[in-house]
């Protein structure tokens, strides 16, 4: 009696640690599906996320034309001779150049003089001495920091060379609202070429290049 009683005592222990491990193992086995499930759902999302992520770099097949800049000019302007800069038709020696409402521009005096070799580059000899008077009549101060005034002669537009004296007074370099002002210049053109030269005048890079052609004797 006391064999067979002891038997299923001694298996019981066994039997217990034999069910705690298959319950372990399924826990385990549990744990690493879900992780897994997890990992494997987190990749398709990354792959889905970039997929959608890359498909915006895609070239559309069709989109709104860009702006194109047009190659036709359809009011071509005129240029000085030196072709940079809008220029207005000629006017004569004894004309006005209107280069706006508010601002003219005259010739009031030519005369022939006799240069002098002041500076480097002066040369003694025949000369034209041309006074210029602008006239500001906007209610701005006129900017003439860089005026600019050239003379040529003949058809082939030959350059004349700038002077000093006697008497070279160039413009202010600002004419106030209201006011006019006067600059004289000198040229060495000899007495044959004066029958037709151009005076150019470049008063300020916003204003057109004024030009007077004609007799300058």
């Amino acid at each position: 009696m006391s064999d067979h009683s002891d038997g299923p005592r001694a298996a019981r222990p066994w039997l217990l640690g034999l069910v705690a491990l298959v319950v372990v193992a399924a826990l385990a086995w549990g744990i690493w599906a879900v992780t897994a499930g997890d990992a494997a759902n987190d990749d398709a999302d990354a792959t889905k996320g970039s997929a959608t992520t890359a498909e915006p770099s895609k070239a559309p097949a069709s989109g709104k034309p860009s702006a194109v800049v047009p190659t036709d000019d359809p009011s071509p302007v005129a240029t000085d001779p030196a072709g940079e800069r809008t220029a207005l038709d000629p006017v004569e020696p004894d004309g006005t150049a209107k280069l706006s409402k508010a601002i003219s521009l005259r010739v009031v005096r030519i005369e022939s003089v006799r240069s002098k070799a002041v500076l480097p580059e002066d040369t003694a000899g025949p000369a034209v001495r041309v006074t210029l008077r602008v006239t500001n009549r906007t209610r701005d101060l006129l900017d003439t920091r860089f005026a600019v005034v050239n003379a040529y002669h003949g058809n082939d537009l030959v350059p004349a060379n700038i002077l000093s004296q006697p008497g070279g007074r160039p413009l202010p370099t600002s004419i106030p609202a209201g006011r006019s002002a006067s600059g004289v210049y000198l040229f060495d053109i000899d007495r044959k070429d004066r029958r037709r030269v151009t005076l150019e005048v470049d008063l300020a890079p916003q204003l057109p290049v004024a030009r007077f052609v004609g007799r300058f004797s």
